[in-house]
């Protein structure tokens, strides 16, 4: 993976190299999904509801499989961006970190994976207080009268596959990206698309 540090990324490299500038947003989305601390671990996933309003919400990006050009985030099938991306499965997904004054935004199409060996996978490297939360009885975003009327997650000792039937994986395939640098010294702004397996990148103004 390239190294993104400020020592070795720095604005002279990244002001005239289109390569250079796709290594290191692809680089800050593989250090997301490795590195709780990153400012890419959490990013917006934008869908289309059904009723054809927008809809977003914060998720947690899980893997980055680049050759691919794949982002993992993991999710209830119960929910409701679940019949969202069924129904309309391009979705857009927006980070930004902070420390290195990036912001990605990428546009893909998106595939749920349930009860299949994507789906077995990521649930087996998960930790045990993330696999509680698909043991709740009731689907995400259901209306309770009172907060105190949450339901805990059902007790299940002794079964690591309790909740698994709750569980997916929303695996999208990323068809262009927008790498935009913010910089005292000049904002750098480039986008990138792939059309079948072919890369066009261009400079855009900030």
């Amino acid at each position: 993976m390239l190294d993104t540090s400020p020592s070795r990324t720095t604005m002279a490299g990244l002001a005239d190299d289109l390569s250079l500038a796709l290594d290191t947003a692809w680089g800050h989305l593989m250090r997301g999904a490795a590195d709780r601390r990153s400012g890419f671990h959490t990013i917006g996933l934008g869908t289309t509801g059904l009723d054809g309003t927008p809809q977003l919400r914060t998720v947690v990006l899980r893997r980055t499989d680049r050759e691919q050009r794949e982002l993992f985030l993991h999710t209830d099938i119960r929910a409701r961006k679940i019949p969202e991306i069924l129904a309309k499965p391009e979705v857009g997904v927006l980070g930004y970190c902070q420390d290195s004054k990036t912001q990605l935004r990428l546009s893909g199409v998106a595939t749920i994976h349930h009860d299949d060996g994507i789906a077995r996978a990521a649930w087996e490297r998960a930790q045990e207080m993330s696999r509680r939360c698909y043991r709740v009885p009731i689907a995400p975003g259901s209306a309770i009268e009172r907060p105190t009327d949450e339901p805990e997650a059902l007790p299940v000792p002794g079964d690591p596959n309790a909740g698994f039937e709750a569980f997916a994986v929303v695996r999208v395939t990323i068809h262009r990206l927008e790498w935009l640098y913010l910089a005292i010294t000049g904002h750098r702004r480039a986008r990138y698309e792939w059309r079948d397996g072919a890369l066009t990148a261009t400079w855009l103004v900030p």
